[in-house]
């Protein structure tokens, strides 16, 4: 639970923030108002109570925001070069489906929380924002051992989150981001390190035990949509 919450953190912030980025001609848009767009967005999907649309709206974000490419071979790390190539292609087409059923599994009610970009600076070929994140006190960072985070803002309400962008010719997308100085991808380096050293190394079973979890809770989606719609129905 300590881990999805503070993956569910770093989507947060991934979210469209405000009206006003949606008047940004989709030409040129300011790497505030995309990042703040996306940040809405995403609050409205991790709103979510029904999972299959949940899901579906976590996917297209996914898609939308990382690079397809380079974040499951960046999440593998030193490992991507130990895959072959089509391996390395199996991965990329499971990688995001596998990052929504893992981290995008529970509601969270996040509809009141407020977002505002509280710093902008260029950082080589990236663009880095800082955002805080005003929760309404509905969501907190989880504390180690029951004490508060040393790292986290004196106002426990607020999260604090930085976000890398780099600019493509239709946008930006997320390289990488942190929530209150631990980076999302070295998080989901370590996991997916974790889940490869369960499988003994063995690429072939990585991926098929990537392949399975995907459908099994996309199947478990499904059957809970379908009992909730006859529930609706039933007179």
């Amino acid at each position: 639970m300590k881990k999805l919450k503070k993956i569910v953190i770093f989507l947060l912030a991934a979210l469209p923030l405000c009206p006003a980025a949606r008047a940004q001609t989709a030409a040129a848009p300011s790497p505030e108002s995309w990042l703040i767009d996306r940040g809405y967005r995403l609050i409205r999907v991790l709103s979510e109570k029904e999972t299959k649309p949940r899901y579906a709206g976590l996917r297209r974000l996914a898609a939308e925001v990382f690079d397809q490419n380079e974040m499951p071979r960046l999440a593998m790390g030193r490992y991507w070069r130990e895959l072959t190539p089509k391996q390395q292609a199996d991965l990329k087409f499971l990688f995001f489906d596998y990052f929504v059923v893992m981290y995008g599994t529970t509601s969270w009610d996040l509809s009141d929380a407020k977002l505002k970009v509280t710093d902008k600076k260029p950082s080589g070929r990236d663009i880095l924002l800082k955002i805080a994140v005003d929760t309404n006190g509905k969501f907190r960072l989880p504390a180690a051992d029951g004490k508060k985070d040393a790292t986290a803002p004196a106002d426990e309400n607020t999260l604090e989150l930085m976000f890398a962008l780099r600019e493509t010719p239709d946008g930006f997308y997320i390289r990488d981001a942190k929530v209150v100085g631990q980076s999302v991808l070295m998080f989901l380096r370590s996991h997916l390190e974790k889940e490869y050293q369960s499988a003994a190394m063995d690429a072939e079973k990585l991926i098929n035990s990537m392949r399975d979890k995907i459908n099994r809770r996309y199947r478990a989606a499904e059957d809970m949509a379908k009992a909730a719609a006859a529930k609706r129905n039933t007179p």
